[in-house]
């Protein structure tokens, strides 16, 4: 057989023989490189896992005030942000659709307001019919333009509710947020796992793990694994369930007691994997518990 081509037989084979899953292991947040754009490009084991973290520097923000935006009319939802306003000493910037507020005229008009009034806070309260992506893109857009640098120039948060009574309730939360101390602190990771070679959400859960055992406090962890992960790697030790979905499009629409209890115990929750209309890190929307200790949903996933 001539060189040219045994060397084609070789690369036939390699396409069609199953890929070797990749070597799965935790880093140390210590050992993950910190790359910006001026950084020498990482290796591409380090890319292709994503293991790496980005260099952020100090941005202050522009000013020490407080600010409220928002499209409410309604009393039951504007008493509540009055209130609000009352105890932060804020300022309310009323604006008739804060769906359009990615369009020039509406976008100049407020941040002409927000650089009078130099906010080191802005709470965004938008309609339940407002809040879409192109109103979170246009107020990244908004923030970020209060001086001359591309960063945010004020810290942003979105006050949001199925309806006015929770509405309420959350601006009391609000008014009334006290900090815990780091022992009270109950977090809990769910990974999705789409193939046996994707593990990068399952490195991130074993990453948190060992960060917050440093301070004496155990990760409850949820891996689900998609038909096409029925090979991949599994987290080990006590509180960590792995649950294996049979069919494509299968997601979990109810926990077992155990896994269950710990989730509704949970005071933060770190989620890592994808997501589509109804479904996150292939939990279904039914899967999630509708009465929780859950403070703080943190999700990486698209929905």
């Amino acid at each position: 057989m001539k060189m040219n081509a045994k060397i084609l037989f070789v690369l036939l084979l390699l396409q069609c023989t199953p890929s070797i899953a990749q070597q799965f292991t935790i880093p140390a947040i210590s050992d993950l490189p910190r790359i910006d754009r001026q950084s020498p490009r990482p290796t591409t084991a380090i890319l292709r896992n994503s293991a790496f973290i980005l260099k952020l520097k100090h941005h202050a923000p522009m000013g020490s005030g407080y600010v409220i935006i928002t499209d409410h009319t309604d009393d039951q939802y504007m008493a509540p942000l009055r209130e609000l306003a009352k105890y932060r000493q804020a300022k309310i910037i009323h604006v008739v659709d804060l769906g359009k507020i990615y369009q020039t005229d509406v976008l100049s008009a407020v941040r002409k307001e927000l650089i009078d009034l130099k906010p080191q806070y802005v709470a965004i309260a938008p309609r339940l019919e407002s809040y879409r992506e192109n109103m979170l893109l246009g107020m990244w857009e908004l923030l970020s333009t209060l001086d001359d640098d591309k960063y945010l120039d004020a810290y942003p948060g979105v006050l949001l509710a199925s309806d006015s009574k929770s509405f309420a309730a959350l601006i009391q939360r609000s008014i009334k947020f006290q900090s815990i101390a780091q022992k009270q602190l109950k977090p809990l990771a769910i990974s999705q796992v789409p193939s046996n070679q994707e593990s990068r959400s399952l490195q991130k859960a074993g990453i948190l793990r060992n960060v917050f055992s440093t301070y004496g406090l155990q990760t409850p962890t949820i891996a689900i694994y998609t038909p096409a992960a029925d090979d991949a790697p599994h987290l080990s030790g006590s509180q960590t369930w792995n649950i294996q979905m049979k069919n494509k499009g299968d997601f979990v629409k109810k926990f077992e007691p155990a896994v269950a209890t710990a989730l509704a115990d949970a005071s933060l929750v770190v989620m890592h994997g994808h997501g589509s209309p109804g479904m996150s890190c292939s939990v279904d929307i039914d899967g999630i518990l509708t009465r929780s200790n859950n403070q703080i949903v943190l999700s990486g996933s698209c929905f």
